[in-house]
C-alpha cells in the first residue's frame, strides 16, 4: 500500500494502524492515542481503498485464470475485519459483532473450517456445547453472544446468504461523490433506514426503510446514480 500523504510522523503513525488492523490486534489504544485518526484511516485507507485494490487484483486474477474460480476473497475480508486467520474473517464476516470475542471463541473452541459450510457445521457444535456464563466474563459480552445467536437462528434455520440492492436517499445536503463508502442503521423508534458517514456524521435518509438490515452485516457505497446506495448485505435469507 502506498504511503499516505502527509508528514513523516503521520505516515509513521499510519503504518502502525495498519500493522495493528491487519494482524488482527485491538485497536482501542490506538484510538485513544490518535483519536478520529485512526478510524478515519482503517476505514476509508484500508477497508475502502486497499480492499477494492486487492480484490480488483483478484478479480483480474480470475479472469485471466491465474487462479481457480469459487474462493471467497479471504485476503479482502482479512483486511476488512482486521482478521488473521480464514476462521476468523469468515466468523466476522456472518455477523460476529468483535474481533476481541472472535479470537477468544476460536481460542476455545479451535476450528480448520475454510469455507462457510464448515464454518456453520462448527457453529452449530459451538451453540450446542458452549456455556456463555464460563466463556464470557461480563454481561455486555454474554449480550451481544445472544444476539448473534437471535440473529443466526432466526429465518430459515440460520441459512444465511449474500445480497446486493439498490435504494433510493433522500440526502441532507446532497449527493456525495460515487464509490463513497457508507453505514446503514436501522431507526426503530422513528421506522426509517438512515445514511451515516463512517464515523457517524448523519447524511440522510432511505426512501424506503429496509429494517430486515438489523439483522444482517452490512456494507453500503453511493451508488453511480448518486441519489442510491448500493447496500451489500450478508444476513438471514427471506
Amino acid at each position: 500500500m502506498r504511503p499516505a500523504p502527509g508528514s513523516n510522523v503521520q505516515r509513521h503513525r499510519r503504518r502502525k494502524m495498519q500493522r495493528v488492523m491487519t494482524l488482527g490486534k485491538p485497536v482501542g489504544e490506538l484510538v485513544e492515542a490518535y483519536g478520529n485518526e485512526v478510524t478515519e484511516f482503517i476505514q476509508d485507507g484500508i477497508v475502502y481503498r486497499l480492499v477494492w485494490a486487492v480484490e480488483a487484483v483478484r478479480v483480474h486474477a480470475l479472469v485471466r485464470g491465474k487462479i481457480e474460480a469459487g474462493g471467497i476473497g479471504i485476503a479482502g475480508l482479512a483486511l476488512t475485519y482486521g482478521a488473521s486467520s480464514i476462521a476468523s474473517c469468515l466468523l466476522l464476516d456472518s455477523g460476529f459483532p468483535s474481533r476481541v470475542m472472535a479470537a477468544r471463541l476460536l481460542a476455545a473452541y479451535p476450528s480448520t473450517y475454510t469455507d462457510r459450510r464448515g464454518f456453520r457445521s462448527w457453529l452449530q457444535d459451538v451453540i450446542r456445547n458452549l456455556n456463555p456464563a464460563t466463556l464470557w466474563q461480563n454481561e455486555g459480552a454474554r449480550r451481544l453472544w445472544s444476539e448473534y445467536l437471535s440473529r443466526w437462528s432466526s429465518r430459515n434455520g440460520g441459512r444465511w446468504k449474500h445480497e446486493t440492492k439498490h435504494a433510493a436517499v433522500q440526502w441532507t445536503s446532497g449527493p456525495l461523490e460515487p464509490g463513497t463508502q457508507v453505514r446503514i442503521v436501522h431507526d426503530v423508534r422513528h421506522a426509517e433506514t438512515r445514511v451515516y458517514s463512517p464515523n457517524f456524521t448523519f447524511l440522510g435518509t432511505l426512501k424506503e426503510p429496509l429494517s430486515e438490515l438489523s439483522r444482517c452485516h452490512v456494507t453500503a457505497f453511493v451508488s453511480r446514480n448518486v441519489n442510491s446506495v448500493e447496500i451489500r448485505s450478508f444476513g438471514p435469507g427471506a
